[in-house]
């Protein structure tokens, strides 16, 4: 996260909520109005995504008050903390007359320079196939489908991929929607199963890209613009990107377990495009390209259709309603790295998530989190034995990583923080190994 105000020591006895806003900077700021959450409880702080040209360059945060802030003062915060950067993305839009950020925002540009690239990519777009698990909250998937109507990209289909027929409400809600032209096709998986459910949706996609999401994200409209744009990037030459990441970014801090999903890591991974590989782009990590959170998350991720039909898609051995819980994701980008492919991140392709509200969901999530964790380097041992050697050598670093409490990981943790969470990710660890097995076991009787 970039530039964020973190509370102070004399803030964190008592948890105050957060609200979550964005501002484009190529239109007029406006106040942000005192506000209360969905439960009557008063705002004390606001965080704003700060956006030119609909890139995102970073989050700003300030108290709120009784009386709100006006816009003069967040115009004030946004320079503060981002000025620097703003003229240098500003200066790469050949505009250098901007001194200061005032109120009324930036003088909007008629084709800057920063989106000639996804211009291009609009002029010829390849087909996307976005494929939507869902298996409950069908509100959510309401949502979550509206904005997917609504996205300025025009050539892609929806597939949502019912996950418990019968009991989701999905069926519903598919018909009801109405896609203004969009093809939006109804999918039944049966067999339970995060890695199931979009490896079904896999097999049915028509599109050239197949980007998958959670049914309970909202998206962000330029969602599928910025992933086809990335896409289309050159990479040291005749490289092209065969899995691209995006931004990951909390819909709701209304809750202290909320703010803790936050301060643990979240889910984004910052506000610059990288590139990953095994040539020259490498994070320096002795754990690279194990670690493969560093990577993305599969709330937002995106795939060549045919490179990860190639690599066989998802292991449904891992993920969501399988002894492993989670860890499908990363394994996806683990083979996308090791087998010599490029993965991206482009924080351009934002979608917003909702993280657990109370302490309990959040320690599960902790647990489930570990458990995948080892299932999936189990998995990626067993295919590749001698990486074995290379994991066991670089566990000093991880458990420094882990457990130090200056490390890069913990050093900018509160001290609301639950300090035993440890113990929940180590215990998912421990049972990862034989959690992976199980689900091998499950997946050859099914």
């Amino acid at each position: 996260m970039t530039s964020v105000a973190l509370p102070s020591r004399s803030m964190e006895a008592r948890f105050t909520p957060i609200r979550v806003l964005d501002v484009e900077l190529s239109e007029p700021l406006a106040d942000i109005a005192h506000a209360v959450t969905t439960d009557g409880v008063p705002f004390g702080r606001a965080r704003v995504l700060v956006r030119i040209h609909t890139w995102p360059l970073g989050f700003v945060e300030l108290d709120l008050g009784d009386a709100g802030i006006s816009s003069v003062s967040l115009a004030t915060a946004v320079e503060v903390e981002l000025g620097s950067r703003i003229r240098r993305h500003l200066e790469g839009d050949a505009v250098s007359a901007v001194t200061s950020i005032g109120a009324g925002g930036i003088a909007d540009v008629a084709e800057p320079a920063c989106l000639e690239a996804r211009r291009e990519t609009l002029r010829v777009p390849p087909s996307v196939s976005v494929v939507v698990p869902t298996i409950d909250r069908p509100d959510a998937l309401r949502r979550c489908l509206q904005d997917l109507v609504e996205q300025s990209y025009p050539d892609f289909e929806i597939l949502v991929v019912d996950n418990a027929p019968g009991q989701s409400g999905a069926d519903a809600v598919v018909s009801s929607i109405d896609a203004g032209g969009r093809t939006l096709r109804y999918l039944v998986e049966s067999r339970r199963g995060a890695s199931r459910a979009r490896n079904h949706g896999l097999r049915q996609a028509r599109g050239d890209i197949v980007a998958f999401v959670d049914g309970d994200v909202r998206l962000d409209r330029s969602w599928l613009a910025a992933i086809a744009t990335s896409m289309r990037m050159p990479v040291d030459g005749d490289a092209f990107i065969s899995c691209l990441t995006g931004a990951i970014l909390p819909a709701d801090l209304e809750t202290q377990a909320q703010l803790w999903m936050e301060e643990w890591g979240g889910y984004s991974k910052g506000f610059e495009r990288r590139i990953f590989d095994l040539r020259e782009h490498r994070t320096g990590s002795p754990l690279y390209p194990f670690a493969a959170g560093a990577f993305g998350s599969g709330a937002n991720m995106s795939f060549r259709t045919s490179e990860l039909r190639r690599l066989g898609g998802f292991d449904v051995a891992l993920g969501g309603a399988t002894p492993s819980r989670s860890g499908e994701d990363l394994a996806s980008f683990l083979d996308v790295v090791s087998s010599g492919r490029t993965l991206a991140y482009e924080p351009g392709a934002i979608v917003w998530h909702e993280h657990p509200v109370s302490e309990a969901q959040f320690r599960s999530t902790m647990r489930s989190y570990g458990i995948g964790l080892t299932s999936f380097l189990l998995r990626h041992v067993s295919r590749h034995p001698l990486d074995a050697l290379r994991i066991a050598a670089a566990m000093p670093a991880a458990a420094a990583y882990f457990f130090r409490a200056d490390s890069l990981r913990n050093e900018g943790r509160s001290r609301t923080f639950p300090r035993g969470l440890w113990r929940d990710e180590m215990a998912g660890m421990v049972r990862g190994p034989f959690a992976y097995a199980a689900g091998r076991a499950r997946a050859g009787r099914s």
